[in-house]
């Protein structure tokens, strides 16, 4: 989570990192008599981030006073927690006296950290909630600091607070792995009259758009869905991709779910082949362009020629064609600076695989052969979670781009019949195609968008039964 420096209308907060991620690690192997259970460990923030995924608690001043008990009976409701900030208190009074302080105790041997004033309102399962204390409320990376030293430090923290007079704050630590948003956000629909169009298709959210896995597999996107609500009811943002299993997965048999303490596989939009493809493809149409170029130039020198000699209708039909070819040339011109632009582009923001990431693996079953009535089906799929960043400005759904050379009609045409168009296929800018499928049908309709080839084709057998 991002934060900046306290305000009066903002929580404290003290950080030497600009993002912390919710995932965590395992616990340190040093006994301590701070220690934490490993149950407390990982439940104790349960539900703080709505998705499952919370940080692990380190220490926290407050055991002795609130211990957290484990249930024997595992089926009992697990409380949920969320993140409150603090306004009001007499630490907001003081915290831009105590906050540096209280940041040189804690940075000391620590590569990085984050400091935050924050409270929790613990939700039972009877809708009663409760609010917290204020608590100084830490993250450092796993691994780097014992429970020990946490103690020591924390005392440390509450003696100078006892001194601001300033009561009743708890101190807490938690594990934390940095994550660093790097990179742009995908692109969104282009015109079809613009020059770059086809060049920037690769980095485009739409259906087809070519991925990769960590290990540089590189697979396409089927198509997209919102979660609607998470797991508690609660309305939700989500969108996830649907991709295959191969692609998430190394083995057949694996079935994967990214829980809280695991560390995330990242799923970028092109593989290496493909995003050096897509710099050649840049290149050699500069080269296109430049050849053009000369060649006009050529022929406008011929037409000025006649110009001069011409006269009467003949005169007329070289000054159409000159004014004609300077058109061209100038428009000719003009792509070609914005392809130089767009390579630059590509170069300098997707360059690097980091600043291709654009979500993580989330779920993914085994592949499997299935039968139902009789009829053979391969269950091969897999769903990755979109980074909000890297989507949400241009993100239109199953947006299909049908590439600069297809007719939207031809492309009604190939529609297999159990689609109905308009209320399922819905036209938008002209080569652009919005697919509404209802989710049952989804295993019926396969439609190839192969951006690398700027084709595509749909079934015409009719449907299959999933």
């Amino acid at each position: 989570m991002e934060h900046k420096n306290s305000s009066k209308t903002q929580s404290p907060t003290l950080s030497a990192e600009s993002q912390f991620s919710s995932s965590t690690s395992a616990s340190s192997s040093v006994v301590s008599p701070y220690t934490v259970s490993d149950y407390e460990k990982s439940s104790y923030y349960n539900g703080i981030s709505g998705t499952g995924e919370h940080p692990d608690l380190l220490y926290r001043t407050g055991s002795a006073k609130h211990p957290w008990i484990e249930p024997s009976d595992k089926s009992v409701h697990y409380p949920t927690k969320s993140l409150r900030e603090v306004y009001g208190t007499p630490l907001n009074n003081v915290w831009k006296s105590v906050g540096p302080q209280i940041r040189d105790l804690v940075r000391n041997g620590q590569a990085s950290y984050s400091i935050n004033a924050a409270r929790f309102m613990t939700h039972e399962e009877d809708k009663e909630e409760t609010l917290g204390p204020v608590v100084i409320w830490i993250g450092v990376h796993p691994g780097s600091t014992s429970p020990d030293t946490a103690h020591e430090v924390s005392q440390k923290i509450l003696e100078l607070l006892e001194k601001s007079e300033v009561e009743d704050v708890e101190v807490e630590w938690h594990e934390s792995v940095i994550t660093r948003l790097a990179g742009p956000a995908l692109l969104g629909a282009i015109d079809s009259e613009d020059p770059t169009r086809d060049f920037y298709r690769h980095l485009t959210a739409t259906l087809g758009m070519p991925i990769a896995n960590q290990d540089d597999a590189e697979g396409s996107v089927g198509f997209f869905f919102h979660e609607g609500r998470d797991k508690r009811g609660e309305p939700s943002s989500k969108v996830f991709g649907v991709t295959n299993h191969h692609l998430l997965c190394r083995e057949d048999e694996e079935i994967y779910e990214h829980k809280g303490g695991a560390p995330r596989r990242c799923i970028q939009v092109n593989g290496t082949r493909r995003f050096e493809k897509g710099l050649d493809e840049v290149l050699k149409s500069i080269a296109n362009y430049g050849m053009a170029i000369n060649l006009r130039m050529a022929e406008l020198v011929a037409l000025q020629k006649q110009q001069v000699i011409a006269s009467g209708k003949e005169k007329e039909r070289v000054d159409a064609s000159l004014r004609k070819v300077q058109r061209l040339i100038e428009d000719d011109d003009e792509s070609l600076t914005r392809l130089r632009e767009s390579l630059s582009y590509m170069k300098t923001q997707w360059g690097e695989p980091k600043l291709r990431n654009i979500g993580h693996t989330q779920y993914s079953p085994p592949l499997t052969v299935n039968s139902v009535e009789g009829q053979k089906f391969t269950e091969d799929w897999g769903v990755f979670e979109l980074n909000e960043d890297k989507f949400k400005a241009h993100f239109e759904g199953n947006l299909v781009d049908l590439g600069a050379s297809k007719l939207p009609s031809l492309f009604m045409f190939a529609l297999p019949n159990h689609i109905n168009f308009p209320s399922q296929i819905i036209l938008y800018r002209g080569n652009y195609v919005i697919i509404q499928i209802p989710w049952r049908q989804c295993a019926c309709f396969s439609l190839h968008c192969a951006a690398d080839t700027n084709q595509w084709h749909c079934p015409t057998n009719g449907p299959r039964r999933p």
